[in-house]
């Protein structure tokens, strides 16, 4: 409930006053709220706690990308490009080469080959959206693949969370799919590490591609 009620306020925080602290600042209390509760519930306080953080600086960093950069709709664009691209190479390359394992202890179907065919194909995917928008492909390529690496991070990251707390699936919203969070837990890496080099950085990450 309270890591819920923090997002949601943290999101209209972002788009009502912007460049603000008071995002950031929802989220932090909803996170000392949750820990609390839990604490007194006798369930880990950190576990609950980190959800906030968890979930809700990427949710932050999908909307501050979306309405304070420059061609926002243009890079969420490109931010899912990347994401459904890593996935869907990693699924495929995954089972058509097989081979030896990437981390069997913690995710015991994924392959080197997928995680190859994962990076590969979001930097293809990236570089074919980026030059169509008459920006520099070659650039975008090179920032596909370490967005892609961020994604795998953030599925295997998820996997060891499950692990951690002894649970095969993160909810039952969505049966045979691991829940929800299986579903996005390449974004809550990739949105947070796209952003970063957004505004931290002043990365152009469609590298002059334009409308």
């Amino acid at each position: 409930m309270f890591t819920g009620a923090a997002i949601a306020a943290g999101l209209a925080a972002l788009v009502i006053a912007p460049h603000q602290f008071w995002p950031f600042g929802f989220l932090a209390i909803g996170a000392v709220a949750a820990a609390v509760t839990a604490f007194v519930r006798g369930a880990s306080p950190f576990l609950n706690g980190a959800g906030a953080i968890y979930i809700g600086v990427p949710s932050l960093s999908v909307v501050a990308l979306r309405t304070h950069s420059v061609q926002g709709a243009l890079i969420v664009v490109a931010l899912f490009i990347v994401i459904w691209a890593a996935d869907t190479g990693a699924l495929v390359t995954g089972r058509v080469f097989g081979g030896p394992k990437l981390v069997p202890a913690l995710s015991p179907n994924k392959t080197w080959a997928g995680f190859l065919g994962g990076i590969v194909l979001p930097a293809a995917g990236l570089a074919i959206y980026v030059t169509l928008l008459h920006g520099s492909g070659w650039r975008a390529a090179i920032l596909g693949a370490a967005l892609a690496l961020a994604a795998h991070a953030g599925d295997l990251f998820e996997s060891w969370i499950k692990r951690r707390v002894g649970r095969k699936n993160s909810g039952s919203l969505i049966p045979g799919h691991g829940g929800v969070l299986d579903r996005i837990d390449s974004t809550l890496f990739v949105a947070p590490v796209a952003a970063l080099l957004v505004f931290g950085f002043g990365l152009d990450p469609l590298f002059g591609g334009h409308l």
